[in-house]
């Protein structure tokens, strides 16, 4: 067990070192006569209702001032001939009603703002399942990368169907914040995680920072498409680049939006799990 987790902790530390420079906060650097759409959200396997958020070019992902997409017209239909009609229920917000995300649909994201629309389909992938969860506490004698403390062990078995990951771990009930972890929402090809299909992998959710006793610990674990990983790794890379994440130099990611909009609109199946490190 200890042999196996140094070898992964050596190679989440590389791969850790490879994204750190997307934790920091990513603006779109457009020229101010140059505004755009940008579009953030998704459809999940889980209950809805699921969130539509919509600026004008200004911050992505970030928490710096924009312009909210006021009054556009929201629709979500999937290939089963199920439509929904958004509603914006605070500024740039808007949540679905009924629609519910199914592993195997696709998913068509309609958009009509300032006399101009907008479109994107997302096929979602097939469901991924997280198998076990468990902790375990580690002195620190086991690797000299691993501070003393607790730390959170999952395992999923990949399949022929899904390539591309992203994972989150969040700290705290319902408040919840981010755990700095080397995958930090990052996406992830299954042969990064050692994943052979129909064969347990291990998720080694916090490598290096133990947790504390009583400590709550939410894992989402997520499968995306190949147009989402591809879209996620441009971002990193850009941002990594000095590009800002977006502009002219250099090139935006490939948004899956049409009529030249920012962003991405993605259809994902997720699993997640909570422990309270406590005996």
């Amino acid at each position: 067990m200890k042999n196996s987790l140094k070898y992964w902790q050596a190679i989440i530390l590389v791969l850790g070192i490879g994204f750190s420079a997307c934790e920091k906060v990513i603006e779109i650097d457009l020229n101010e006569a140059d505004v755009k759409l940008v579009v953030e959200g998704n459809v999940t396997n889980g209950a809805g209702p699921y969130l539509i958020k919509l600026t004008q070019s200004g911050a992505y992902f970030g928490e710096s001032t924009y312009n909210k997409a006021e009054g556009a017209s929201v629709t979500i239909s999937d290939d089963a001939g199920n439509t929904d009609v958004l509603l914006e229920q605070d500024a740039g917000m808007y949540y679905t009603q009924n629609i519910q995300g199914t592993p195997g649909r696709s998913y068509t994201l309609d958009i009509d703002f300032n006399n101009e629309s907008y479109t994107a389909t997302s096929k979602m992938p097939s469901a991924v399942v997280i198998d076990t969860s468990l902790f375990y506490y580690d002195d620190g004698s086991s690797s000299i990368f691993v501070d003393s403390g607790f730390y959170v062990l999952g395992s999923f078995t990949d399949t022929k169907e899904i390539d591309y990951y992203r994972m989150h771990a969040y700290l705290g009930g319902d408040a919840r914040i981010e755990v700095q972890t080397p995958w930090m929402g990052q996406p992830v090809q299954d042969l990064e995680f050692g994943a052979i299909p129909g064969v347990a992998s291990e998720l080694f959710i916090n490598p290096f920072i133990g947790f504390e006793w009583q400590d709550t610990v939410t894992v989402v674990f997520t499968a995306v498409s190949k147009d989402s990983y591809d879209y996620f790794v441009s971002l990193s890379e850009s941002k990594a680049s000095g590009g800002g994440g977006f502009g002219s130099i250099p090139q935006n990611p490939p948004s899956n939006i049409s009529n030249g909009a920012l962003g991405f609109f993605d259809a994902v199946t997720e699993d997640q799990f909570t422990l309270v490190i406590d005996f």
